[in-house]
């Protein structure tokens, strides 16, 4: 688990925003099935661990991203309770919380499918520009598959 840090005032309130833009990007490019775009977030050298997949490099998380683009879910991701820290080599880092709901066609009452606490760390690149180093997302709770009828 990362270690959190609290940030101080030597960190810039810019690079912070610039991480959290990452994080909303990630999650609206996720909700509108624009999967593929969402390598583009991260630095060419990244890790993505996400539902227990391990995507290394930025060809890696494309692929991955493919893969999501093509089951066709249609989602709404919500991220909250970001609390920023520091990490080596002037990364910046950040645990959240990221609740997901499958939309479906049936009319229902909508709860999280997904709730996921995640760890991210950021990259500055020459350009100032921020990217994802690493993302992990640790699945707290999902939905357990449905019983036959009459299972107990």
């Amino acid at each position: 688990m990362m270690e959190q840090q609290p940030v101080g005032a030597d960190d810039s309130a810019d690079a912070r925003l610039a991480c959290l833009n990452l994080m909303h990007a990630y999650n609206n490019l996720a909700d509108t099935g624009q999967h593929v775009l969402i390598a583009d977030l991260f630095a060419e050298d990244a890790i993505l661990n996400a539902n227990g997949e391990e995507m290394a490099g930025i060809e890696a998380i494309r692929a991955g991203m493919r893969r999501r683009t093509a089951a066709n879910l249609r989602t709404v991701h919500t991220c909250a309770s970001v609390q920023f820290g520091r990490g080596g080599a002037g990364e910046l880092t950040a645990l959240s919380t990221l609740s997901v709901v499958i939309l479906t066609d049936q009319p229902q009452t909508l709860a999280p499918t997904i709730i996921a606490r995640v760890n991210d760390a950021f990259a500055p690149l020459p350009s100032g520009e921020w990217r994802f180093r690493r993302r992990t997302l640790e699945t707290l709770s999902q939905p357990q598959p449905a019983r036959p009828s009459g299972a107990r």
